[in-house]
């Protein structure tokens, strides 16, 4: 198989869990009921404006734009710091679906990193 077709199809995948990742979310929130209504901390915000730009470098990605590849790297980065500053309610011990999907994520940022530096697909992005 083509390599720059494997690097297409594992960013898409990504792209779609970070979709299902979303709704998930989205249906576990609607489950809790309380009357009032929750306010974003400060993180929070910051973490939704990341997760917009990194939907956005996966499809400058796609497109194999040379700033898709130089900031996906800081993004996952970022992120992943970010991480630290939740609030604790936030840390919970999930179900076992919840930490596969967590490592299939992981996985697949890391065979992007991996083919982003040092595969042919490299060269696409070279401008």
């Amino acid at each position: 198989m083509n390599i720059e077709r494997i690097f297409k199809n594992l960013l898409i995948a990504h792209l779609l869990m970070l979709i299902i990742a979303f709704i998930w979310g989205v249906a576990e929130e609607s489950v809790i009921t309380t009357t009032e209504e929750p306010e974003l901390s400060s993180i929070e915000l910051v973490m939704l404006l990341i997760i917009i730009i990194y939907i956005i470098n996966i499809f400058l990605l796609l497109n194999f734009k040379p700033l898709g590849k130089n900031l996906y790297v800081p993004l996952v980065i970022f992120y992943s710091v970010l991480h630290f500053g939740l609030p604790k309610e936030y840390i919970t011990h999930g179900s076992a679906a919840e930490y596969l999907f967590n490592d299939v994520d992981m996985v697949i940022t890391g065979m992007i990193i991996a083919m982003l530096y040092w595969t042919d697909v490299k060269k696409k992005f070279e401008g």
